[in-house]
């Protein structure tokens, strides 16, 4: 059985500031990860239960081809979720690219702040 751990309540997560905003993206990669990590294994114990159905060479082919379809949509979820995580990172690069020129501004400027 895969390894559980325990998934943050994202909806918890108050962002009032940039070490928020980098909280909340690690927590929504570790959480997408976590998912397709568990969603990947959950796929390979059904395709293994599900192509050891049929009792001819014919079946056991057909049960096997059955179990291959079925299982395509938990791999598919699988990399969405991968995919999820990834654009959490993009979402925190972003972030850092756009705002923290503001956020460090030269040395005559004023630092954008939170107003929160």
């Amino acid at each position: 059985m895969a390894e559980r751990q325990k998934i943050p309540n994202l909806s918890a997560f108050e962002i009032r500031g940039t070490a928020d905003v980098a909280a909340y993206s690690e927590a929504l990669r570790d959480v997408s990860r976590a998912i397709a990590v568990e969603v990947d294994y959950t796929a390979a114990e059904l395709q293994a239960t599900l192509s050891r159905a049929g009792m001819s060479l014919g079946d056991k082919w057909a049960a096997r081809w059955k179990a291959r379809k079925v299982t395509r949509r938990l791999r598919r979820a699988r990399d969405l979720y991968n995919g999820a995580a990834i654009e959490a990172v993009k979402f925190w690069a972003t972030y850092r690219m756009e705002y923290d020129p503001m956020l460090k501004p030269a040395k005559n400027g004023n630092a954008w702040q939170w107003e929160a």
